[in-house]
């Protein structure tokens, strides 16, 4: 299986159906902490939408869309981090992420955004990196800040989540 150690404590993997039954219980109880910025989580009833989740996304990757990779903090699923938004015209690509509660306040999503990054960069030869995190998500927000990245601007309206618009604050890279 596709994986990288990002150092002793922290490795990704290519997201797999193997993976269903750990994703499913971590969105499962992660479920309130993530409903205020997730407009997924609550169609996540059981296993079959997890890999219903999981097939999209092997999808995504072979239409060269992006990939979903789960995230691994000693050993133990602990989120999540995926390019989506592929876009060779403009030869830019977003990262995505989420992270269970227990595990925040670690640096362990700034590590994998960090690998993200060098991926982007460095293998598929993007010239722009984008992140998008909602108005009232501070906590998302910090990680492009800490990262070096510009604040672009303010996506109004930008996604429907629990019935209300939430507008999103975009974070830029360019290579160097």
């Amino acid at each position: 299986m596709f994986g990288i150690d990002i150092n002793d404590d922290i490795r990704i993997e290519f997201l797999d159906n193997h993976h269903a039954d750990d994703l499913f219980e971590l969105t499962v109880k992660n479920r309130d902490h993530l409903r205020a910025w997730m407009s997924w989580i609550d169609k996540t009833k059981d296993k079959n939408d997890t890999l219903h989740f999981i097939r999209d996304h092997k999808n995504h990757w072979l239409t060269n869309q992006g990939f979903v990779c789960v995230i691994f903090y000693n050993g133990a699923m602990c989120g999540t981090i995926d390019f989506h938004n592929v876009k060779p015209a403009n030869n830019s690509i977003s990262i995505g992420y989420w992270l269970d509660k227990d595990h925040q306040g670690k640096n362990i999503m700034s590590q994998c955004v960090e690998t993200f990054i060098e991926i982007a960069f460095d293998i598929y030869g993007v010239h722009k990196v984008v992140i998008s995190a909602a108005a009232e998500n501070t906590r998302s927000q910090k990680i492009p800040q800490k990262l070096g990245f510009e604040f672009e601007g303010i996506q109004k309206d930008a996604d429907i989540v629990n019935g209300q618009y939430q507008d999103h604050y975009t974070y830029y890279k360019l290579s160097k």
